[in-house]
């Protein structure tokens, strides 16, 4: 069975129209081919600088 697109191809979106879309942001991203991973980012631990 064909996915239905959830995007209609002879409507504009602006950015900001996304946000207003009733789909999770998965189904957006896999509507273009991308994919959402959310994950904890560990940053290096750095001496603070002097300037």
């Amino acid at each position: 069975m064909p996915k239905v697109p959830l995007l209609k191809p002879d409507q504009a979106y602006p950015f900001r129209s996304y946000f207003d879309l009733p789909f999770e942001p998965e189904e957006v991203l896999a509507e273009f081919g991308y994919t959402f991973i959310q994950r904890k980012i560990s940053w290096p631990k750095v001496e603070r600088l002097h300037v």
